[in-house]
């Protein structure tokens, strides 16, 4: 004979007043109790793991913000009519091969 499980434990969230109309307008839509819809949607939800570490995904922002200066800085020069020195533009392209190889993940 299986034994039931006794829930004996308790969660308690803080929400605001927005929030917990949405919750129990959700949990309605289901014909479900606030505290029912939480305990099935919490333990049925499947999350999937990070791509990225929070360290890369800082490493990759601080990455793409600096590619993206570099590229305002470049088009302003173009637009004043300058050139692009080829060794500038051979760091450039290293900068996108390191963020391609950190998102290739």
């Amino acid at each position: 004979m299986s034994e039931k499980k006794l829930a004996n434990k308790r969660v308690a969230i803080r929400l605001n007043e927005k929030e917990l109309t949405k919750l129990e307008e959700s949990a309605k839509v289901y014909g479900l109790s606030v505290g029912k819809f939480l305990k099935k949607t919490a333990l049925d939800v499947r999350l999937r793991k990070p791509v990225f570490t929070h360290e890369e995904s800082q490493k990759a922002i601080r990455e793409l913000s600096a590619q993206g200066r570099n590229l305002n800085q470049i088009a302003k020069h173009l637009n004043e009519g300058g050139q692009v020195p080829a060794e500038e533009f051979q760091r450039i392209l290293k900068g996108y091969a390191e963020i391609w190889r950190l998102l290739q993940k």
